[in-house]
């Protein structure tokens, strides 16, 4: 079985809602897990987050696919996600 991986997003739009970055993903075929954007103290967008997909390979069609794509003005960045992240290991 295939262990998860996680992908960082960057320059998500502040107004992005999480299912919208899902539907992203999912309309680019890919097996997404999870999603989550990060928000500061008052819930607010931070503009990036991480997607969770079910195998290294999805994650290697998702940077392939969506790194770079124009949503709305921006430019998403995607890449693996640092295992040493400290959003990953947080409690949310």
């Amino acid at each position: 079985m295939s262990e998860h991986v996680n992908v960082f997003v960057g320059n998500i739009p502040y107004e992005m809602l999480e299912s919208e970055l899902e539907t992203l993903f999912l309309e680019s075929g890919l097996n997404v897990v999870s999603v989550m954007i990060e928000v500061d103290e008052r819930e607010r967008s931070r503009g990036f987050g991480f997607v969770t997909l079910a195998s290294a390979e999805d994650a290697d069609q998702a940077i392939e696919k969506l790194n770079r794509k124009e949503v709305g003005k921006l430019k998403l960045r995607v890449n693996l996600a640092r295992a040493d992240s400290h959003y990953l290991k947080a409690d949310k």
